[in-house]
């Protein structure tokens, strides 16, 4: 039997991706949770995520799409795996209220076209560059960067090219990297999502940052975290090997369980 694939986008010949759900093979017991993000990101979709013809997407390709493809596949996956819907949670800012504001947040809203790869960018002072869209390679070389040095200039530079009418400066001016930031997050608001919302206990108007990529690895995470449960407690009790046990369906291992808790 054939594993079941879900579609991305959710939506009738629209899909670009098929996903399959997270925590149902054995190898998935192997992503590492503790990897930098970047490599994270990488070892769920070369894990779990196939091209929309079937094959499954190649693992050194994924370097290079950008972060906003990234993302989508991702999600991908989060909708193969935990469903439609996930939760953020925020603080109110006002301190009076300091409420607890749980976010329910429908991932096919998030289902987007793909992003261009490079756009035109008008510096502050107006001359005009070429500028890349992060990839997942750049996340990667920019994790390695800031183990010695956080230096954002060093990020941007590597993003912008020259036009054949202007030139680079040898040093980025201060004013350019926060420029830039909102061109990139206008282009791509995903990666760095606000949210307006407010509170329901006292009304105020909140912006929300929610790092959706980070959600999605988290619930991910979670389900990682109760294969591995599930597999020790059938493992101490019947002395099933871990393939074994992860080759049973979901409903047959929570019966076992269920016996267990019975103590039956």
């Amino acid at each position: 039997m054939g594993v079941s694939l879900s579609c991305w986008p959710p939506a009738p010949e629209q899909e670009r991706y098929l996903a399959r759900c997270f925590a149902g093979d054995i190898a998935d017991l192997d992503i590492n949770f503790d990897l930098p993000r970047p490599e994270l990101v990488t070892s769920l979709l070369s894990s779990c995520l196939h091209h929309s013809d079937g094959e499954l997407v190649n693992a050194r390709s994924t370097w290079q799409w950008t972060v906003s493809e990234r993302l989508q596949g991702l999600l991908a996956i989060a909708n193969a795996s935990i469903g439609n819907t996930s939760t953020a949670i925020a603080t109110c800012s006002n301190e009076l209220c300091r409420g607890t504001v749980e976010l329910e947040l429908e991932l096919a809203s998030f289902a987007s076209a793909p992003v261009i790869a490079k756009m035109d960018w008008l510096s502050p002072r107006g001359e005009k560059f070429f500028c890349r869209l992060p990839t997942g390679q750049d996340q990667r070389d920019w994790y390695k960067h800031i183990q010695h040095s956080v230096d954002e200039s060093w990020f941007i530079a590597r993003l912008l090219e020259a036009t054949p009418d202007t030139q680079l400066p040898a040093e980025l001016p201060v004013d350019w990297i926060d420029s830039l930031g909102a061109s990139l997050a206008d282009v791509d608001p995903l990666t760095a999502l606000t949210l307006a919302i407010d509170c329901p206990f006292c009304a105020q108007a909140l912006n929300v940052e929610v790092d959706l990529e980070w959600l999605l690895i988290d619930g991910l995470r979670s389900l990682q975290r109760r294969m591995i449960e599930q597999v020790h407690c059938l493992a101490s009790h019947y002395h099933w090997s871990e393939k074994d046990i992860v080759a049973l369906p979901q409903w047959r291992r929570e019966k076992y369980l269920a016996r267990l808790v019975e103590g039956l």
